[in-house]
Order: C-alpha cells, then sequence, then structure tokens
C-alpha cells in the first residue's frame, strides 16, 4: 500500500530541478534588446541629452562663413562686365540672454528626469519579467502535484475496484475515489490552460515563444535570509534613490528653470558681433577695387511691452511648477506605502517559508501514520487521501511563498534605486543553475 503513494514524493521532488532551463538574466537580456516600452524611453532619454546640446550650442559662438561669385554686365556709354566675388565672415557670441541660459538648465533638467525614466522602465520590466516568471513555476506546479494526485486516484481505483468484484471494499470507497478523480481531471484541464496562458504573458514581455523549461527554486534557496536593515533604512534610500521620484525631482526642476526662462522676456538681450567682408562690388553693382570691410557691433535688445504676453506665459509656468510639486508628493506618498507593503511581506514570507517546511514535514509523518492506519484498518482510503492532498497543498504553499518572496524582494530593490541588472543577478542565484 505505501509503495504507492512513493510516487507522490518522488514526482515532488524532481519537479524542483531541471536540465538546460532557461535562466532568469538571459531573458531578461533577451527583453531588454527588444521590449518596445523600454526603447521608447531609450530614445526619449537620446532626445533629451540632443536637445541639451542644442540648448548649450546656442551660448556658444555662432561663426558663419558665405562667399558669393557673380558675372555682371554694365549696358553704359561703354558696355563693360566684369567677374564680382563677395565673402564675408561673421562671429555672433551672446553677452546676456537669461533666456539661451535658462534653457540650457530647463533642458538639462529634462535630459536628467528622461535618463531616470528610462532607468524607472528598467526597473519596471524586471520586477515584470519575475512576476511572470513565477507565473509560469507556479501554473507548472499545480499541473504537476494535480496529475501526482491523479496518478494516485487512478491506483487506488483500479486497487478498489478489484477489492469490490471480490467484495473486500465497499461501494461507497469506490464512488468516492471515483469523484475525486473526476474532480482532479476537471482541474489539470483548469491547470494546464493556466501554463500556457503564463507562458503567452510571459512571451509577450521576452518578445518570443518561451518554450523551454525555465529553471526553478534552489530548495533552501531563502533558509538563513533575514533583513539586516530596518523598515526606516529602506524608507530613507527609497526617498532619496527611487528612479521614479528622481526623475520627477528633476521635473520639478525643469519647471523651476521654465519660470525663470518666462521670466526672461522681461531682461534685455545683448550680444557681441564681428565681421568681416572682402568684395569687388560697390553701390549698384559697380566694379571697384577690391578691399575689406570689419566691424564689431554690441548689440542690445530692450523689451518695452509684449501685451501681457510675457505676464501670461510666468503665470502658466508658476501653475505648471504647482502641478509638478503636486504629482511629486503624490508619488513620494505612493512609494512610502509600496516599500512598506514589500519590506513587510519579504519578512511574512520568510516566516511563511520556514513555517511550511516544518508543516510540509508533519504532514509526511501524518501520511505515515494513516498509511499504518489503513493497513490496521483503523482508518479508510479517504483519509489516507486526504493526508496525501494535504502533503501536496502545504508543497504548493511553500512554492509560491519563495515566489511570492522573490517577487517582494526584487520589488524592494527596484524601489530603493538599485540598479535592474543587480537584482536579476540575485533573482538567478536563486535559481538552480
Amino acid at each position: 500500500m505505501k509503495k504507492k503513494y512513493i510516487l507522490v514524493f518522488l514526482i515532488l521532488s524532481s519537479g524542483w530541478n531541471v536540465v538546460n532551463a532557461a535562466s532568469l538574466s538571459s531573458l531578461y537580456t533577451e527583453t531588454i534588446d527588444s521590449n518596445p516600452s523600454l526603447i521608447i524611453s531609450g530614445a526619449r532619454k537620446l532626445a533629451g541629452e540632443a536637445r541639451f546640446r542644442q540648448a548649450e550650442g546656442n551660448l556658444l559662438p555662432q561663426i558663419s562663413l558665405s562667399g558669393t561669385s557673380n558675372r555682371t554686365r554694365l549696358n553704359d556709354s561703354e558696355e563693360t562686365s566684369f567677374n564680382g566675388e563677395t565673402y564675408s565672415l561673421s562671429l555672433t557670441q551672446t553677452l546676456f540672454d537669461i533666456g539661451k541660459n535658462e534653457l540650457k538648465n530647463t533642458s538639462r533638467f529634462d535630459a536628467q528626469k528622461l535618463r531616470e525614466n528610462y532607468n524607472d522602465e528598467l526597473s519596471k520590466i524586471s520586477l515584470d519579467l519575475i512576476e511572470r516568471y513565477v507565473a509560469v513555476l507556479s501554473a507548472e506546479d499545480l499541473v504537476k502535484n494535480l496529475k501526482a494526485e491523479q496518478a494516485l486516484l487512478m491506483s487506488q481505483l483500479q486497487g478498489l475496484k478489484s477489492q469490490y468484484e471480490r467484495q473486500l471494499a465497499v461501494l461507497t470507497d469506490v464512488l468516492d475515489i471515483s469523484a475525486r478523480l473526476d474532480g482532479v481531471n476537471a482541474q489539470i484541464i483548469g491547470a494546464a490552460n493556466s501554463v500556457v496562458i503564463t507562458r503567452d504573458r510571459l512571451a509577450g514581455l521576452v518578445g518570443r515563444p518561451v518554450d523551454e523549461p525555465l529553471a526553478r527554486f534552489k530548495e533552501n534557496a531563502f533558509s538563513g535570509f533575514y533583513h539586516k536593515e530596518d523598515l526606516q533604512h529602506w524608507l530613507d534610500v527609497s526617498l532619496a534613490n527611487n528612479s521614479s521620484l528622481a526623475a520627477l525631482r528633476h521635473g520639478i526642476e525643469s519647471a523651476k528653470s521654465d519660470v525663470r526662462l518666462g521670466k526672461s522676456g522681461y531682461y534685455p538681450v545683448v550680444d557681441l558681433q564681428l565681421s568681416a567682408q572682402r568684395t569687388n562690388i560697390g553701390s549698384e553693382n559697380i566694379q571697384i577695387q577690391k578691399r575689406g570691410v570689419f566691424v564689431g557691433a554690441i548689440n542690445l535688445t530692450v523689451p518695452i511691452f509684449s501685451g501681457g504676453t510675457t505676464t501670461a506665459i510666468v503665470e502658466e509656468k508658476r501653475a505648471m511648477l504647482i502641478e509638478a510639486q503636486a504629482i511629486y508628493e503624490g508619488e513620494r506618498r505612493k512609494i512610502v506605502t509600496q516599500v512598506r507593503e514589500a519590506y513587510l511581506n519579504t519578512k511574512a514570507n520568510i516566516a511563511n517559508i520556514s513555517a511550511s517546511k516544518k508543516a510540509i514535514s508533519s504532514a509526511k509523518v501524518s501520511y505515515e501514520a494513516m498509511s499504518k492506519g489503513y493497513k490496521y484498518e483503523t482508518v479508510t482510503v479517504v483519509d489516507v487521501l486526504d493526508s496525501i492532498k494535504q502533503v501536496l497543498s502545504i508543497t504548493t504553499e511553500y512554492h509560491r511563498y519563495h515566489y511570492d518572496y522573490a517577487v517582494n524582494w526584487i520589488r524592494l530593490m527596484n524601489l530603493s534605486g538599485k540598479d535592474s541588472m543587480d537584482s536579476i543577478n540575485m533573482a538567478s542565484s536563486w535559481l538552480l543553475e
């Protein structure tokens, strides 16, 4: 009798070690190479850096060289013609222009914001990947456990039918096992469908079908793992380093600079202009002896009246600054809540892993006791099957706590501003190679 149930533990133990499994880090590399949202964010980052260089270039000397060559014919008392040439070199340097300076500052803060947005997108992708990855593992665990239960029920049903034909078993036991088997068969269909769905979701993120086995968690991946830092540490680190908050802080600085840019309409603009020209063309296109003209000038532009446009621009920019500050405060509160939840969940997950591991041992002892009781006819076969189902259920929970911990830990790492690749490498260290 007992040998029939050894199959359960063989199936459960074999599911954790998969040869030639896809690693989490390799899937992450494939994802970031082709993910559309990350490509968009990366393009925006590059565009922001280019806009900053444009604004910075406006403050540097602007030098241009031009030349003209023509053929002129004059119909006068005597028809003449000559080749005309004009060459000019011009240099303009801004001396005082608040608008250009603030445009450079605004562009710099915008570029930094887009860079942090890109880092935030990487963090979201790493978390999304681990969530979809463990969803597949969890769905496959359920199928594996249900098939283990199915195999046991089929074996037990066959034996009971044989015993019933020899009047050694009661019909109620046969019917009970048969009903249980029908229920498990139905559950397997739904669980197998969940495997397909979760793998499709993973494929949608990676950018290709993921049909290969996935590396599974080590049996004692989190044994002895604990938080060295308290909750306040994680809150302080997250508020200081979180990419989303950093992007919004740069957005606030950009909005402040934008207000100053709007105010620049009240201030004069001063620039230096130097030019040199060499030509043999005079007024009315008359040929003259070649000569050089050199001009140095300081241009001053003072705004007098703009019809209230500048004032309206400043009011608009101030309103946008208030909006940026409010968005930051909302995100800050959201991050605080998420850090608290992730921190507390990881601590609870570790406790649950330890407790469920002990529960598995207790459930196995209970099963062994039930097996002996069945041998001496003090319990029914249904009691034995219930004890087996309890082992399967607790084992499923044990694996699920591993998955939950991995997700919550990666979430905590990302919230604290940890590099996404470092987070993925840490998660990969918990998996079988």
